[in-house]
């Protein structure tokens, strides 16, 4: 009843754009009651109205592009609290499309790009955001932490990939001693070795 009652004033106002401007203030209203409230179930009702109001507003269509930019960047802080890495990026995708300065949506796509693990993506947003505002101490906070984890992952991989080619050694080395004595080996399984006396050494896989 109250979002049906609040849509019915919304609707009287006569242009797209006064519409969005309501639709935009009503959701940072919900917004801030989460931010307030300590009922688990009510923060989470009052961050999906959010996000209702958030795209009821970008449904009109307006023209002013600074609201539209404002309006898919709040919806992706929404979206950012609830785990919804993917939308958060692609909302300031089209906020930062629609207002190239907005750069609490690069702050918030390069959050989301660390919470899945992209973080070459993640220092370009804060790098991008970081050309508009040098001196924004929550981009170089997120991208840092970026900096920080991409070493972090790029280290593991460079272990994996020596473990690998060490395998790669032992394996060669194994081979060439088994060729070597003669052996054959059947379906690469190894087994016990059985010699036939007129030829080279077989190991045999049969079973049972």
């Amino acid at each position: 009843p109250e979002l049906q009652m609040l849509q019915s004033i919304r609707d009287e106002d006569t242009t797209p754009e006064s519409r969005a401007i309501f639709s935009k203030d009503h959701g940072n209203t919900s917004f801030m009651k989460f931010k307030k409230e300590k009922n688990i179930k009510v923060r989470d009702v009052n961050m999906h109205k959010a996000v209702r109001y958030y795209t009821e507003g970008l449904e009109e269509k307006c023209t002013n592009d600074k609201l539209n930019s404002t309006l898919y960047s709040n919806r992706a802080a929404v979206n950012l609290i609830l785990g919804n890495s993917r939308k958060v990026i692609d909302d300031c995708e089209e906020a930062v499309k629609l207002d190239p300065n907005n750069v609490k949506a690069y702050f918030r796509a390069a959050t989301a790009c660390c919470k899945i693990e992209k973080y070459v993506e993640a220092l370009q947003w804060a790098d991008n955001g970081l050309i508009i505002d040098p001196a924004n101490t929550t981009l170089v906070d997120v991208r840092m932490k970026a900096h920080k984890e991409k070493g972090v992952v790029d280290k593991r991989a460079r272990k994996l990939t020596a473990g690998e080619r060490t395998d790669g050694k032992r394996q060669k080395v194994l081979a060439e001693a088994i060729t070597g004595r003669g052996i054959t080996l059947k379906d690469g399984v190894e087994v016990q070795m059985t010699q036939h006396p007129m030829r080279k050494g077989v190991i045999d896989t049969a079973t049972g």
